[in-house]
């Protein structure tokens, strides 16, 4: 906390107006698409102080997937002080995510690497790797659901549904200003639901919401 102004001619012992220090501690944020990655370091406010985007293909191992995280992780480090008070990393992941345990149960976007995803415990591959006090490993769209309570045009709204179609269909349920996750941590997952045709999908399945609904299906 600092102290950023105090009140002139006001009667009696002037109050500070005191606020966060937004350069106090820093936190990386990743956005991890098969053919896309974002990175980002925020301020203690959620200002992004560094940015950087780029179009690459995953690799086909969970090795080479960490490598690339710790790439762009050590990229984005680089901006003046972010180092020195790194205090959270946190990942949006294209595939069906439990927030829970860290773990990425499928990855249907690329099915050619849906072995490599599947089941990947990547919180605590991450934990082994950076002395970060959080990180933090999610769906994507509940990210984003998360990121309209926090920053978006209406934040008294605590309960809504925030959609998302891409490459990808999913649904995050925002109740009360968390993401509702589910018994199963699957609350949200309606890409796959099967609602008619023929037309196989990548999960393996045929008639799929995504074979409809995704931004590759509507190209196509």
């Amino acid at each position: 906390v600092k102290e950023i102004a105090r009140p002139e001619g006001a009667l009696g012992r002037p109050s500070d107006v005191l606020a966060l220090d937004p350069t106090a501690a820093y936190a990386i944020g990743l956005d991890i698409e098969t053919f896309h990655q974002r990175a980002v370091l925020v301020n203690l406010l959620g200002d992004v102080v560094y940015s950087l985007e780029e179009s690459r293909t995953l690799p086909p191992s969970r090795a080479g997937i960490l490598a690339d995280l710790d790439r762009l992780i050590q990229q984005v480090c680089h901006c003046p002080d972010g180092q020195a008070r790194l205090y959270g990393l946190g990942v949006g992941l294209w595939g069906s995510v439990d927030p829970q345990e860290g773990v990425i149960y499928s990855w249907t976007e690329a099915p050619e690497l849906y072995e490599v995803w599947k089941n990947f415990g990547l919180r605590a591959a991450l934990r082994e790797r950076y002395p970060f006090p959080h990180i933090h490993t999610d769906d994507v769209v509940r990210s984003m659901g998360l990121a309209e309570v926090l920053y978006g045009a209406d934040q008294t709204e605590r309960d809504f549904i925030y959609a998302l179609a891409d490459s990808g269909v999913g649904v995050a349920l925002m109740v009360n200003g968390v993401p509702y996750i589910g018994p199963a941590q699957l609350a949200g997952e309606i890409v796959h639901i099967p609602i008619g045709g023929t037309k196989p999908c990548n999960c393996g399945n045929i008639g799929c919401l995504e074979t409809f609904s995704s931004a590759n299906a509507v190209l196509e």
